[in-house]
């Protein structure tokens, strides 16, 4: 609640001034003196009931057609504004038109001088030329007060420009105000359908001074946003809740976020102390939680090893949990950017049972997508999957189901990375037109050059055509642009892959080994692996990798790897076909 100063005393405090103006009181108390100034009194009774209610204000004067109110913020004037537009619109609501009482309402926020009896300051002019501007029923404020409004939440805004007040000098630029939803409404961009990711907001830390908490937002945004399954919502979005104090649900509900990050930050002897939390929405739980600690120093130089470490952990809990959820419900209970996570990953996973059940997955995806692009390419995916891992006996349906699908994709949405990306890996390792991959690749990297996946596959492709320096160069792009995929392994396997036609065996080694590790089943790295090994001189070992593949795939012979190979007619593809005989694979 304001205090207002001592008798004799004045301050100089950072306060909001609201001017409220009846509109033609003259004409009004002419007309019906009796009933205008009881409907007033009324409207004065509301001001300081709404005034009471904030516990952040004051009325200043009240005067026969207008009012001047001190309010500490504009959060709390904005309240009292709309309050009085309503009381208002309620007294009016059984009069005629010609009896029915209005009222401007200009508002500006600024460095007032207060004392006990009044307000004063180039501000409280400017409040009440802008509520001249105004028409009946009009909030209009400056933009010092729309600066710390959230279009949506506080208010829905509208832009009047900038204005010429009488005996101001400069223009002010002014916006109109009215209660949140009862503006224009937000167009629907066309073509909007479901996200099928997780989509996390990151609020701003608390407990920093300066802007520090803005910076270490900042900083994870960017970090999460190196992730391509999730959806993060931009700083300039999340900011503004920073100062706002609204339920974790309401901030989802505004920003479509189905979880939110929020903490803490404090410095202690030049070194930050970060506590997160990270709350899922849809449940209400608090699903992960952490401290880190690094040099402030660290942060201002730009370092970004604390930054990954939290992406990656936020990361692995939300993939986790979708996990978790995707294997203990049924399928039509799920979300569907649940159901794309667990695919994917299951895809990836490369077991059979996970495989089909990715499929299965996949399938309700786009049932209940249809006019989604993704889940189609998704499925393309799948199927090139299915043929590198011999798990068909006709390639030749699965390269026609395989294009089928993301050509449906690109008809849905022709401008979408992810189906263009999987449609060039599809020409590229099943129809083998690598002038067609390769202008789906460019196509894809022209909407996004950042797309990781995009310039991985477009890696491989050089290395099947003897192109080793320019797929190492694309492998070591997409490697850093995606350093927390679920699926490292595969990224691990086709830089493995890049180096061996760059004639750098044992620069493929450790890529190699790391995937292995990661997935013993993927067929493509335990050939890679056992290629390095060979050029490498360890033919004991490659002998030894390659057993484990041929366990895999035991119909697999060189001939057949030819046929399906898209490197075969390469010196590459020749290269590696002599390696697999010599190292004792059937012709």
């Amino acid at each position: 609640m304001i205090e207002a100063p001592s008798q004799g005393w004045f301050l100089s405090l950072r306060r909001s001034v609201m001017v409220v103006d009846l509109v033609e009181s003259v004409r009004l108390i002419e007309a019906d003196q009796i009933g205008t100034i009881t409907r007033w009194r009324e409207v004065v009774a509301h001001a300081e009931a709404a005034l009471a209610a904030t516990g952040a204000g004051r009325m200043v004067k009240s005067l026969g057609d207008g009012m001047l109110l001190d309010l500490e913020g504009v959060e709390p004037a904005l309240a009292v504004a709309f309050a009085l537009l309503d009381k208002t619109a309620q007294l009016n609501r059984d009069l005629p038109p010609q009896r029915q009482m209005h009222l401007r309402i200009g508002l500006q926020t600024g460095d007032l001088m207060v004392d006990r009896h009044d307000v004063y300051g180039h501000d409280v002019n400017v409040a009440a030329r802008l509520a001249a501007l105004g028409d009946p029923g009009d909030v209009v404020v400056s933009a010092l007060v729309r600066d710390e409004i959230v279009h949506g939440i506080h208010a829905d805004i509208e832009d009047l420009g900038e204005c010429f007040l009488k005996h101001v000098r400069e223009p002010v630029r002014a916006y109109r105000l009215s209660p949140p939803g009862q503006g224009v409404a937000r167009p629907r961009v066309r073509g909007a359908t479901e996200t099928l990711l997780p989509t996390i907001a990151v609020i701003p830390l608390a407990g920093a001074t300066g802007a520090l908490g803005q910076v270490m937002a900042e900083e994870m945004i960017r970090a999460f946003g190196q992730s391509p399954h999730l959806n993060v919502i931009s700083r300039l979005s999340t900011a503004p809740f920073a100062r706002l104090d609204r339920p974790l649900e309401e901030i989802g509900r505004l920003l479509g976020a189905s979880h939110v990050l929020t903490g803490r930050v404090t410095e202690d002897a030049g070194i930050l102390e970060v506590t997160l939390e990270l709350t899922e929405l849809r449940s209400r739980q608090v699903m992960w939680s952490d401290r880190f600690r690094d040099r402030a120093a660290n942060i201002l130089i730009g370092e970004q090893e604390m930054f990954a470490r939290i992406a990656e952990a936020v990361g692995k809990a939300i993939l986790s949990r979708e996990l978790q959820r995707a294997r203990n419900l049924p399928v039509r209970t799920l979300e569907s950017y649940t159901l794309m996570l667990a695919a994917v990953n299951a895809m990836y996973r490369l077991s059979q049972s996970d495989f089909n059940h990715a499929e299965q997955m996949l399938t309700a995806t786009m049932e209940r997508n249809p006019r989604h692009s993704v889940p189609l390419a998704w499925m393309g995916n799948w199927h090139v999957l299915k043929v590198q891992q011999g798990w068909t006996d006709d390639p030749a349906r699965e390269q026609r189901i395989a294009s089928d699908r993301t050509a449906r994709a690109l008809d849905l949405n022709p401008d979408c990375e992810h189906a263009l990306t999987i449609d060039g890996l599809v020409q590229t390792n099943l129809s083998k037109d690598f002038e067609g991959a390769d202008t789906r690749y460019r196509m894809a990297l022209g909407f996004n050059p950042n797309n990781a996946l995009a310039n991985l596959l477009k890696g491989v492709m050089h290395a099947f055509r003897d192109e080793g320096d320019e797929a190492v160069r694309l492998s070591e792009m997409a490697q850093a642009k995606s350093p927390f995929d679920p699926q490292q392994y595969y990224f691990d396997c086709l830089t493995a892959a890049a180096y061996i036609a760059a004639g750098r065996p044992a620069e493929a080694l450790p890529y190699a080994e790391r995937s292995l590790k990661a997935n013993s089943t993927h067929t493509s790295t335990l050939r890679t692996l056992a290629i390095a090994q060979w050029q490498t001189g360890d033919h004991e070992a490659a002998r030894a990798t390659l057993g484990r593949m041929m366990a895999l795939e035991p119909g697999l012979t060189v001939s057949k790897w030819t046929r399906q190979n898209p490197a075969a007619k390469y010196v590459m593809g020749r290269r590696i076909a002599e390696i697999l005989r010599e190292a004792g694979m059937p012709e």
